[in-house]
């Protein structure tokens, strides 16, 4: 009934970083933090309320995390109107909640572009911290003396200039903001930082230089 332009594309709540939406022909798969809770299918139609709403009606409506073994909540309703998805939770405990979203480009990681292929040649190899920490890329996977490991994705802000040379060096899957016990890995001016973080201490700066072969 409805061409795939009206619904199809990726959907966020304006500056917050929390509800996603990703629509694909009659597929839907609903995110929280980058996370899919729900993926259905649905069926549309516009409904005679006067306001002009079209209504998605989905197959199943339960979200769920990722290894929960029961729905935290459900999608109560879901509308576009006046090209703005209006997406309704229904939570146990609190009740109903209503997110206004709008039609984005940022992917799960944000406002970034995938670096991977211009980047992990460069990145490979070992890398030793001022503090006496090793870090080593291998094709798309970093370890690290501390006893993390973790597959990864570098990635660089759209809000800046390519000749910046900083990039963000994440874990591959989106739902995960850190690579082990890192706050953050960051490869800019031909050096790798990566504090660790320390509980209720304030973060030490930790600078990683590449070994020559």
């Amino acid at each position: 009934m409805f061409g795939k332009t009206a619904f199809e594309g990726d959907w966020e709540e304006k500056y917050v970083f929390g509800p996603r939406i990703e629509i694909r022909g009659k597929n839907i798969t609903v995110l929280w933090r980058s996370s899919p809770v729900l993926e259905t299918k649905f069926t549309a139609d516009k409904e005679a309320d006067g306001e002009g709403r079209i209504y998605l009606h989905l197959e199943n409506t339960g979200m769920r995390y990722v290894g929960a073994a029961s729905d935290y909540a459900s999608v109560a309703e879901l509308y576009l109107k006046d090209e703005k998805l209006y997406f309704v939770e229904n939570f146990p405990i609190t009740g109903i909640s209503k997110t206004e979203m709008v039609r984005t480009s940022n992917s799960r990681y944000g406002d970034y572009s995938i670096e991977d292929k211009k980047m992990l040649p460069l990145l490979a190899g070992r890398w030793v911290s001022e503090r006496g920490g090793v870090i080593e890329i291998k094709k798309n996977r970093l370890t690290s003396s501390w006893g993390f490991e973790s597959e990864i994705r570098v990635l660089h802000s759209n809000g800046e200039n390519l000749e910046s040379g900083r990039y963000e060096i994440v874990p591959f899957d989106p739902g995960k903001r850190e690579i082990g016990g890192f706050a953050y890995v960051r490869y800019e001016g031909g050096v790798i930082s990566a504090p660790l973080m320390i509980h209720d201490a304030p973060l030490v700066p930790d600078i990683y230089h590449k070994e020559e072969k």
